[in-house]
């Protein structure tokens, strides 16, 4: 029996995915899109480094999805399972709230018209400040710094996260009050 073919994303991917967008999820759609495949072990693509912030944001959802694949012994296949366990480390919810605060990273570089892989220590940190000004809480900044970490770390690049411009943002955004007020829910 000759070794499956290692394809970054065979067509049949692509065909899965598309055929189950208009009834699954977009997150579900791309775990879908890399199930297994008889014959082939699908190896998630490189980080898109210098990518488009949208190539980022599909490629971390896709790494944050991380299904278990089938081990058959190969080399590809070890590293895929490897990589799937060290994403199953965070709780389903931390997944999540990581995707979330890395869509909305993400969106933010395109407005902005910078790279969000890698990122730089002073757009993160403007990122950080607009956030603020909206009216975002301190948890919600530091769960942001968190994922944009794990992003980092998940794409095997240095983290503009542990620097002190960022170090220094966070505590100073905390302590003086947002420019804009997030409008107060009803109860």
């Amino acid at each position: 029996m000759s070794p499956p073919a290692l394809l970054p994303l065979p067509a049949e991917y692509a065909t899965r995915a598309a055929a189950r967008q208009d009834e699954v999820d977009p997150i579900d759609a791309l775990a879908i899109a890399f199930a297994p495949i008889e014959g082939v072990v699908a190896a998630l693509p490189d980080a898109p480094i210098g990518g488009p912030p949208t190539a980022v944001q599909t490629w971390f959802d896709a790494a944050a999805a991380a299904a278990k694949v089938d081990n058959d012994g190969s080399l590809a296949a070890a590293h895929d399972s490897a990589r799937a366990y060290r994403s199953r480390a965070k709780a389903d919810n931390t997944r999540a709230a990581y995707r979330s605060a890395v869509r909305a990273w993400c969106a933010w570089c395109t407005q902005h018209q910078v790279s969000p892989l890698p990122a730089s220590s002073r757009d993160l940190a403007a990122f950080l400040a607009a956030g603020r000004d909206q009216g975002l809480a301190g948890n919600t900044l530091k769960l942001r710094v968190a994922a944009v970490r794990f992003l980092h770390r998940a794409a095997n690049l240095p983290s503009p996260t542990d620097t002190a411009e960022i170090s220094e943002t966070m505590p100073a955004s905390a302590a003086m009050p947002p420019t804009r007020k997030r409008s107060a829910r009803r109860r």
